[in-house]
């Protein structure tokens, strides 16, 4: 590709992206960051170890110093947040987690950061599954706001590349107290793969955390607090070639 046709084509993706972070509410018309855009820089999703396709980037690395995006949008050394975030953001304004129980808001989240494909059909509580149903429909709604600004992607390959329940029910009873032989029958995700999750989803609880912090939100600390404790525990934190 020719370097003009390149400029030319980083030029409006980038304003495509700063279209989807106005219209969703991360910023204001002048640019300047909302509350909401503020949020989102401390969510990072556990950090998923896979890089992110262009096309599923948000470039908010300048929210948290409230400088102007659409001089820093496009330069190669930027911070892109992939659009987990702006999922998990859409949770927390959504009011999406308010609702559950620690045990439930940790299994729900753990579709945030679990990569891998399972067969298991996971079998949730009528609370759980609510909130599953509303967690994909954020999802397709923040997808349609991302195609109607012009990026490559369409609500349901949003929704397919983001969000992965295989593991809810596994964690949700993890948390609950079960022991670890007894949740690894509930799926056919491998044991080190579990373990990886979990501790991704404990990084993410202390994201979310700090999100809370940020807003203000007494209510969402406590309860993400309840749930890292509750999935913290026995020989999924200890030692072991799997974290390796």
């Amino acid at each position: 590709m020719a370097a003009s046709s390149l400029k030319a084509n980083i030029s409006s993706i980038c304003l495509s992206i700063l279209q989807v972070l106005q219209r969703m509410g991360y910023l204001n018309r002048d640019q300047s960051v909302t509350m909401k855009g503020r949020v989102a820089c401390e969510v990072n999703s556990g950090a998923r170890a896979a890089p992110p396709r262009p096309s599923k980037l948000i470039s908010l690395k300048h929210l948290g110093a409230g400088r102007p995006l659409v001089a820093a949008a496009c330069h190669r050394t930027f911070t892109h947040i992939v659009c987990d975030e702006l999922v998990a953001t859409e949770l927390i304004f959504g009011g999406v987690l308010a609702d559950l129980e620690p045990e439930e808001a940790v299994a729900l989240l753990s579709a945030l950061v679990f990569q891998e494909k399972s067969d298991n059909e996971p079998e949730l509580t009528p609370k759980l599954e609510e909130a599953r149903d509303n967690t994909i429909a954020l999802a397709l709604q923040a997808g349609a706001v991302q195609q109607e600004c012009g990026l490559p992607i369409t609500p349901e390959e949003f929704v397919t590349s983001t969000l992965k329940f295989g593991l809810t029910e596994v964690v949700y009873e993890w948390a609950r107290g079960t022991p670890f032989k007894d949740i690894c029958g509930l799926t056919d995700v491998m044991e080190g793969s579990i373990v990886r999750a979990m501790v991704r989803l404990d990084e993410t609880c202390r994201e979310f955390r700090d999100a809370a912090r940020v807003m203000g939100n007494t209510a969402l600390f406590q309860q993400m607090e309840k749930a890292s404790s509750a999935i913290k525990r026995d020989v999924i934190f200890a030692a072991s070639l799997y974290v390796a």
